[in-house]
């Protein structure tokens, strides 16, 4: 048997020097998701 717990994090926070309409050219932007796997074995 096994047990498989995984967290993918990420991000990004800053401003863009040529941002486009209507925008303001700040980005906060982040990115979170977790996996469970259980699993197991017949013989």
């Amino acid at each position: 048997m096994f047990v498989n717990l995984r967290c993918i994090r990420g991000g990004a926070t800053g401003t863009d020097e040529t941002p486009d309409p209507p925008g303001d050219g700040y980005a906060d932007n982040w990115f979170h998701t977790l996996s469970l796997t259980l699993g197991g074995q017949v013989r």
